[in-house]
């Protein structure tokens, strides 16, 4: 009878302290993961941009015309997250001044400073003499 008891006592602190660590992973990893995909969403977008030489033809255009392009790009990011992209670019002259920089957020996102996580960029144009560095911070809605 004592015997049967103490199986039936392990059984149930085994049962329960598998509970207890299974909840602490899946509470635990829910904000890790988010902060990753955020993560790799900016990279991503800022990877693909650069890759188009997009970044590269900002040099010398009016900012109404850079916004648009970069809400254009936004507007194709997955519905759940946000983003913000800033721009900036140098001019290489005796050592870098900021010539100009540009800004897009995408619509109806308010920023949530605890889970944005912020991605960058540099580019470098060596026939204009530009160098410039695009930031991206993106978070979910």
């Amino acid at each position: 009878m004592v015997k049967g008891f103490v199986l039936t006592l392990d059984a149930t602190i085994g049962l329960l302290l598998a509970l207890v660590v299974g909840f602490s992973i899946i509470t635990a990893d829910v904000n890790f993961f988010d902060n990753r995909q955020s993560a790799s969403l900016g990279n991503d977008f800022l990877s693909i941009l650069q890759q188009k030489k997009v970044f590269n033809s900002f040099i010398n255009q009016q900012s109404d015309q850079v916004a648009a392009t970069l809400n254009s790009y936004l507007q194709n990011i997955p519905a759940n997250y946000c983003g913000n992209v800033t721009v900036y670019i140098y001019r290489v002259q005796s050592g870098f001044s900021l010539e100009n920089t540009f800004n897009a957020v995408s619509s109806n996102c308010v920023k949530n400073n605890n889970d944005v996580t912020k991605t960058k960029r540099i580019f470098v144009d060596y026939k204009r003499q530009r160098f410039g560095l695009a930031e991206m911070e993106s978070w979910l809605r």
